[in-house]
């Protein structure tokens, strides 16, 4: 821009003013660039330095780019990038429900009966009538007091656990969690151990090492799908909590006990 003369007075930004870019444009056409404005010079550095991380990451095969979706999400979509249909094997959509005609029409009612959006978070005014009938009705199901929606896994992990493990208690989380159990853990004021993957052995050390903890809570997944490992031993750290007799052992697991969608409590 500086060597082809651009004009640079349709810039838009939040960060400077035009009158800001200019003038260090033309100090830096001068010659004389150590008079630039140092908040011009720290963020022109900025973007220098997160270009660098970019081209790394793209270098590294790291970088992420979005792919379009031209359809509702099936077993097979169309894509913007590609020609034909393209094979999902990565979605969540394990029952099949984002397409299915009877839960459009239920999502075409909603918006009909109640807009489209909350217009705020669930404890301020952005709870609705049909979020208390869900919610009763996965406790029926889970066989709970109680249900609380969120609207990811991720969401829900990162939300209940620094809730309930505070200061005085302890965390005890498998190494090959997923990302937003490690999350969940991270956001918590509670001490944070992590064991070896599925290794009961190394488990039981960590909960030796937490013992005077008020609450233990063993935080591993269901099913370690983003490994490739089925194995789920959720049951496996829950028995051995019961039999070491440590004091009030909890366990979060992301699929639930043995692997299964559906999760169970012990």
């Amino acid at each position: 821009m500086i060597q082809s003369g651009m004009d640079i007075g349709r810039v838009i930004t939040h960060r400077f003013s035009y009158k800001d870019f200019q003038q260090g444009f033309d100090v830096m056409r001068s010659g004389n660039s150590g008079k630039v404005d140092t908040r011009l010079e720290r963020a022109m550095s900025l973007d220098e330095s997160l270009r660098a991380d970019l081209a790394a990451m793209e270098k590294a095969g790291t970088l992420k780019t979005f792919r379009h979706i031209t359809g509702p999400m099936d077993t097979e979509v169309t894509m913007a990038e590609k020609s034909g249909r393209v094979l999902v094997l990565s979605s969540n959509n394990y029952l099949g429900l984002a397409d299915h005609p009877e839960v459009i029409a239920a999502g075409k009612k909603a918006l009909d009966d109640f807009g489209a959006g909350t217009a705020s978070v669930r404890f301020i005014c952005g709870t609705f009538s049909i979020h208390d009938q869900i919610e009763k009705a996965l406790a029926k199901l889970s066989h709970t007091e109680a249900a609380l929606t969120y609207v990811s896994c991720w969401t829900a992990n990162t939300g209940l656990i620094p809730a309930i493990a505070g200061e005085a208690d302890a965390l005890v989380s498998d190494e090959l969690n997923h990302a937003s159990l490690i999350d969940g853990c991270r956001g918590a004021k509670a001490k944070r151990l992590v064991y070896k993957h599925s290794d009961m052995n190394d488990l039981h050390d960590k909960l030796h090492q937490v013992n005077g903890a008020r609450r233990i809570f063993i935080v591993t997944d269901g099913v370690f799908s983003m490994e490739g490992d089925n194995r789920a031993p959720a049951g496996d750290c829950g028995a051995r909590a019961r039999t070491q007799r440590f004091r009030h052992p909890r366990r979060f697991a992301r699929h639930g006990r043995d692997g299964e969608a559906r999760p169970r409590h012990g």
